[in-house]
């Protein structure tokens, strides 16, 4: 569902007018307008939209993973995988644990790959965060190689993604 039809959905379920989130939750017309066309929001706005909405922003995120991005110019997810695996050997050599031992994120992502997905928002979200804890457990100084573990983290992320996938089909 785009994110201008969930806004929609939840204004009516609520008994609310747009008007309620220009005046009462600080959204502005123009940011509404763009909504609308499909713009992308920035995480302030979320904010809004869940509070004013009574939603959470997972639900709002949720709306905008499924509107296709206009800045992305093509390639397939495995490509951008490989490119992103790419990118941290290259820039961040240390970081990157000895395959042989863990795997290639210092711990077995096979396991995560293999679970099935979870049912709701809220344990989805939280084997993210797992994810990218033990992900961040593994880099020495995680603050000083941030575009590394972001790098390893999506790459994780769309690795599991493909998988399941693939597992569909």
């Amino acid at each position: 569902m785009k994110l201008n039809e969930f806004i929609a959905q939840r204004l009516q379920e609520l008994g609310i007018t747009r008007s309620v989130l220009v005046n009462d939750f600080g959204l502005a017309w123009s940011t509404l307008s763009n909504i609308d066309k499909g713009k992308p929001i920035g995480e302030v706005t979320k904010q809004k939209l869940a509070l004013a909405l009574q939603c959470s922003q997972g639900d709002i995120q949720a709306c905008l993973a499924e509107a296709p991005d206009e800045r992305r110019k093509g390639g397939s997810v495995m490509e951008a995988i490989e490119k992103l695996d790419q990118i941290v050997r290259e820039e961040h050599p240390e970081t990157v644990a000895d395959e042989d031992d863990a795997g290639e994120y210092g711990f077995a992502v096979q396991e995560q790959i293999e679970e099935p997905l979870p049912l709701t928002v809220e344990e989805y979200r939280q084997r993210l965060k797992d994810l990218f804890l033990r992900i961040a457990s593994n880099v020495s100084d995680p603050y000083d190689h941030m575009s590394t573990l972001t790098a390893s983290f999506g790459k994780a992320v769309l690795d599991i993604l493909v998988k399941e996938d693939q597992d569909v089909r």
